[in-house]
């Protein structure tokens, strides 16, 4: 996979929470990550962001990433 994601989002208000950290392994780029999959809870909706490089590992075949669509989706079905 060529990468992972991109933009991840940076500052932000204390409201928007990150769902997910990663973590590099490589020594040049060692710390965790934040900003991939965000959400915050405006009034009575929900906003998610969504850094993650779905647009290379959907056409890819990775699992992971059509599960998490998928559960993305599905949100809008009424799901906490």
């Amino acid at each position: 996979m060529h990468e992972r994601g991109l933009y991840f989002l940076g500052e932000r208000d204390e409201r928007y929470a990150d769902l997910v950290e990663l973590e590099d392994t490589f020594e040049y780029n060692l710390g965790l990550k934040r900003g991939a999959l965000v959400e915050a809870q405006p009034g009575r909706g929900r906003w998610i962001y969504v850094g993650l490089g779905l647009w290379r590992q959907l056409p890819a075949g990775t699992t992971g990433a059509y599960a998490l669509l998928a559960n993305l989706l599905s949100l809008g079905a009424g799901g906490r």
